[in-house]
């Protein structure tokens, strides 16, 4: 064989291999979309947004293409009865329940099955409605104004939080209680956890 000959069968080889990488290329990634069975978001509308979440901004929740699992997180005293789910699809899905259904998601998550434009592939999700108290910002008042003397023996102070709905709490602890099995002569002054300036009882309470 020629010098040529040699040159162009090299030449003819690379082609050919060349030609077939791309084949292959084209392949992984012009995956057909009629096999995509995705859910892509998922919404929640409501008529109150600030007062069912936290941030208004939670209603939509973006779901990565690893996830099965959809969480909203609301209010404590949120309604989850009866709430319709929006979702956005793959191109051409279809979504079993219904997309826009309503559901009582106060019996724990609700399975979704995502189906393909070919009805060959298919993926189910559950999505979960999780009534949540935030400590801080949602429920509780925390400050330590709202005290009075232990209703046993009337001996030393104690602290109550005052939650959302006004009812009382006993979220503070103090060495109080302790000191007073060691101390039992203290008087509440004595004590190491006392009221400072003017005092402020619990309404009802001495």
């Amino acid at each position: 064989m020629t010098g040529n000959n040699k040159r162009y069968l090299h030449l003819s080889v690379i082609a050919t291999f060349t030609a077939l990488m791309a084949v292959m290329n084209a392949s992984c990634l012009d995956e057909p979309e009629c096999c995509e069975a995705d859910i892509e978001t998922a919404t929640l509308h409501v008529a109150d947004p600030t007062s069912f979440f936290f941030q208004a901004t939670d209603s939509t929740q973006v779901v990565f293409s690893t996830d099965t699992a959809i969480v909203f997180t609301v209010r404590g005293d949120a309604d989850v009865t009866s709430l319709s789910p929006e979702f956005t699809l793959s191109p051409q899905a279809s979504i079993s329940p219904a997309n826009g259904s309503t559901h009582d998601f106060s019996d724990g998550p609700v399975k979704y099955t995502v189906t393909s434009q070919d009805g060959k592939w298919s993926r189910c999700y559950t999505v979960s409605v999780i009534p949540t108290m935030q400590v801080v910002a949602d429920t509780l008042r925390f400050d330590f104004e709202h005290f009075e003397l232990e209703t046993a023996n009337q001996r030393y102070y104690t602290w109550h939080n005052v939650t959302a709905d006004g009812s009382l709490g006993n979220d503070w602890a103090t060495a109080n209680a302790g000191y007073r099995i060691s101390m039992s002569s203290a008087q509440p002054m004595d004590y190491p956890t006392t009221p400072l300036g003017s005092r402020q009882h619990v309404p009802g309470h001495l």
